[in-house]
Order: C-alpha cells, then sequence, then structure tokens
C-alpha cells in the first residue's frame, strides 16, 4: 500500500488540541476484558459513542446500527476509529479482533484502498488519551495496520515507518459487498489475518510474526481510501475484541459531554456545556442540576444549539458566598442487551466561591500548540510518541 500522506499542519494541531477535553470524564479502572460493539439501529448521527475516539470527529457517524466512516479523498488516508475502553496490554496471552466491513459506494476502487485495525498504536509507555489521535501518518509509536485492500487480500504493514510505492497503485478492483476480518495474536507475537466474504468462504490469509511489545497499545478501525480518482471508505459493524491480553478501561470514554464553562457576577450564574455532535432524532435538552445536601435536583433545562453543539443555563440570584456542586445531565441513544434505549451521562464539577478573602488569585492558561520545524505535509513521518 502506498498512501502517500500529506499531513496539514492545521489538521495536525487540531488534533493535538482535542487532547484537552478527555480530561474530567476519563478515570481509568481495571474491569472484565473484551468488547463487543452493539449500536443502536434507529438513529444517525456524527458522534459514534462514548467508547470511541474518531480521527477526525467530522469523518466518521453512526448510521443504521453500523459505523461508516464519511470521508475518502485520497488526501484523508488512514482514518481511524480509536476503541477507548479495551486496549492491549502488555504481558503473556493472546488476542482476537473482528469485524464486518465493506465499502460503502460500491462498484470499481482503487486498489490499495483498505480497511481493516490498528494495533499497538502508542505502546505501552503513551498515554491512551495520546494514542487515540494516531492517524493519517506513519510514525514512531504508529503501531501495526493490518487490512484488507480492495482486490480481497489481506496484508500486514508497519504504521511506524512510510510505506514502500506500489507499482500500480490506480489499477481498480471490486471488493465482495461485505467481508468478515478476523486478526488473532498468539503468545509468541505472530499475528494471522483471515478475510471471509458474508457466506464464509476465506479469501485470503496472511501472518506475521513481531515482538509481543509491539502489539501492546490502542486498537482501532481504519478506513484508508486508497489513491487515484477512485478513492474508497468503508463502513463497519460487529467489532469484537477478546482475549487474555486485553485490558478493560470502562470510565475512558469521552462524550456526549465533553466540557463546561461558567462565569458568576453580580449574583448571575452563567453555565455552557459543550456536547458533541448528536443526532437530530434524539433528545435535543440538556438539564443542570446542583446538589443540596445528598440529593441532585434539576434547576434548569436548556435546548442544544446544534450550531455549536452547547448548552447555555443563566441561574439568577445565585448564592456565591460556598461552593456548590454541579453536574450536566443528558440522555444518550444507546443499546442495552439487544434494546434500544437511553443512557444517562454526566459531567461534575463545582461552582466554586467568590474568593473574596484572597489576596492572591493564581490563573492557569493551557497552549496546545506543538512547535515544528517546516510544514507538516512536507515530513514522511510524524513523531506520534513525542511524549
Amino acid at each position: 500500500m502506498s498512501p502517500d500522506p500529506i499531513h496539514a499542519g492545521g489538521q495536525c494541531q487540531a488534533s493535538i488540541v482535542r487532547t484537552v477535553i478527555f480530561a474530567r470524564q476519563t478515570r481509568r479502572q481495571s474491569g472484565r476484558p473484551g468488547y463487543r460493539g452493539e449500536l443502536p439501529a434507529n438513529t444517525e448521527r456524527v458522534f459514534v459513542g462514548p467508547e470511541f475516539w474518531a480521527n477526525r470527529l467530522q469523518d466518521w457517524r453512526l448510521s443504521s446500527g453500523r459505523i461508516e466512516c464519511r470521508d475518502k479523498r485520497a488526501e484523508s488516508p488512514m482514518r481511524t476509529l480509536h476503541l477507548l475502553t479495551h486496549r492491549i496490554a502488555s504481558g503473556e496471552g493472546g488476542f482476537t479482533l473482528q469485524v464486518r466491513t465493506g465499502l460503502i459506494d460500491g462498484g470499481d476502487t482503487a486498489a490499495d484502498a483498505a480497511s481493516g485495525f490498528l494495533v499497538g498504536a502508542g505502546g505501552e509507555s503513551m498515554d491512551h488519551r495520546a494514542a487515540a489521535l494516531i492517524h493519517h501518518q506513519p510514525g514512531p509509536g504508529a503501531g501495526w495496520f493490518a487490512g484488507c485492500d480492495a482486490a480481497g487480500q489481506v496484508f500486514f504493514r508497519d504504521f511506524t515507518r512510510p510505506a514502500p510505492r506500489r507499482e500500480n497503485p490506480s489499477r481498480l478492483s471490486t471488493l465482495p459487498s461485505e467481508i468478515e476480518l478476523e486478526l488473532t495474536a498468539s503468545e509468541n507475537g505472530e499475528m494471522a489475518l483471515v478475510a471471509r466474504d458474508s457466506v464464509g468462504r476465506e479469501l485470503s490469509r496472511a501472518s506475521q510474526v513481531v515482538p509481543r511489545s509491539e502489539l501492546t497499545g490502542n486498537v482501532a478501525l481504519v478506513s484508508h481510501p486508497g489513491t487515484g480518482e477512485k478513492t474508497a471508505r468503508f463502513w463497519f459493524r460487529d467489532w469484537q475484541v477478546e482475549g487474555t491480553r486485553v485490558a478493560a478501561h470502562p470510565a475512558a470514554t469521552c462524550g456526549p459531554i465533553v466540557s463546561a464553562l461558567y462565569t458568576v457576577h453580580n449574583r448571575i450564574l452563567k453555565l455552557t456545556a459543550q456536547l458533541t455532535p448528536v443526532g437530530s432524532d434524539e433528545s435535543q435538552t440538556v438539564e443542570l442540576q446542583l446538589k443540596r445536601g445528598a440529593a441532585w435536583r434539576t434547576v434548569r433545562r436548556a435546548p442544544i444549539d446544534s450550531a455549536g453543539w452547547v448548552a447555555r443555563f443563566r441561574v439568577t440570584k445565585w448564592d456565591d458566598r460556598q461552593d456548590v456542586p454541579y453536574r450536566i445531565r443528558y440522555r444518550l441513544r444507546s443499546v442495552r442487551g439487544r434494546t434500544t434505549a437511553d443512557s444517562t451521562h454526566h459531567w461534575e464539577g463545582t461552582i466554586a466561591a467568590n474568593p473574596v478573602g484572597k489576596d492572591e488569585l493564581v490563573l492557569a492558561s493551557l497552549s496546545c500548540v506543538q512547535q515544528t520545524n517546516g510544514p507538516l505535509g512536507a515530513n514522511q513521518t510524524f513523531r506520534w510518541n513525542y511524549n
């Protein structure tokens, strides 16, 4: 494969900026291993779900119970959707990844278009939130791409370095309407990737032996458009991740509420909640709750402004003499077992008391600009493991 990546500086910097929104909702904890993708079948939205991080947000969507990549431009290679709640841990054992995938637009497409898995993104030492940004461009810490091209041929690609150019990347091929990809990693570091059609007939098979440490890290879905004019985009469903090396972190989610800002002035509280792009057929109301004693009480409801996916609250006669715990409440369409139902999500914080008795105030400033030498698009690789 030859994605021939061009990484626009603005895109990279925007990705780096987005890491800040994980801060409030990602308290890590261990849980039961194994992930089985269950997505609501009766909604459509840009925000795929709290357990995912999309690169980029606008490049993916949830539609009719399946995950779809929206971008098929040749200049946007290696679109990734990282799984936040499960990753491959270090140590002994193995794991298996499975997913059903296919072309969204159908017809002939460039032979180097591909879909599949990114494995080992970020390694053991890189924070899972930073690793979730890996997409578009190869580089140190970027992991392994296990994919299936438009001819139905599976392959392995070391995504830490640029791929060799294919001799005839624009050759057209037709992929079956649906394929099942199964990636198995054994205890000795051998990966086996198999592609099957919708009736279970094997299309191709490949294997690759790598050090076990190179498989530690995030896992993600990949939609790669290929080169030339007949680029492609792919859909996915029934994603499963299981095995003794799979570590679960159920609290490591992001969204649908990603931040909140407030001010208090002249006994008026103004608070803005930032949400992800939810579906137009989902709840369009957000609640502001305050904790009085041991109970939470809803004090305001506000509509979602889809121009910026925010909800604005205003509370008058605010008592600014004491700290007051608050939380934002929203119900997102999800799946429980085999039933579609709304799940409740919260964002919690504290409205601080007016510091009238302090002689010194402390302000914090965050800059998310990464310094580089020259345009990023001129570089063949990007140093993902910069931390």
